[in-house]
């Protein structure tokens, strides 16, 4: 869609990218955080009970969840400052969605440390990605792309590459 549309009015001047800022960064936030919290509902809520067993895996689903966003939206926000010199809270928010993306495949399957680098990972990716449909003038307003389709296909990946299998029954 982004590409078929077409960039916004100004986003691209000289082959330099524009910063438009028309979004409340307080409601972004908001709504990542709001984001967030529905994820354990559909990340714990896939084991389909918390009881016996099941409850373990719900737990440390929920524990993996957390791990993987907050690595991921910390890797954003400091790729953030070396490559842009800037601090931007879009960054991180869109980091923390990379992350909750990139683990939700492996929730359940990978150990707590590996959540961690899959979530170091896939702030990477985000951030890369991010920056990759800038240089490619495509304009994703809300950078749906680099945290669902990249992340997305990373976390597919990680799923497979870093299973336990003792955790699969």
């Amino acid at each position: 869609g982004a590409i078929f549309l077409g960039p916004r009015t100004g986003k691209y001047r000289g082959g330099e990218v524009q910063v438009m800022v028309f979004q409340s960064s307080t409601f972004q936030t908001l709504g990542t955080l709001i984001l967030w919290f529905g994820w354990y509902g559909f990340n714990c809520g896939s084991t389909l009970t918390v009881a016996g067993l099941a409850g373990d895996v719900a737990g440390k689903v929920a524990v993996t969840t957390t791990i993987s966003a907050a690595a991921s939206g910390i890797v954003a926000t400091i790729f953030c400052r070396i490559f842009d010199g800037t601090l931007e809270i879009g960054r991180t928010n869109n980091g923390i969605l990379g992350g909750l993306v990139s683990i939700t495949a492996g929730c359940a399957v990978v150990d707590v440390e590996i959540a961690f680098v899959i979530g170091l990972i896939g702030g990477a990716i985000y951030f890369g990605a991010s920056k990759l449909l800038e240089k490619l003038e495509i304009d994703d307003v809300v950078d749906a792309s680099p945290v669902h389709f990249f992340c997305g296909t990373w976390g597919t990946f990680a799923a497979g590459l870093f299973v336990k299998p003792e955790n699969v029954k």
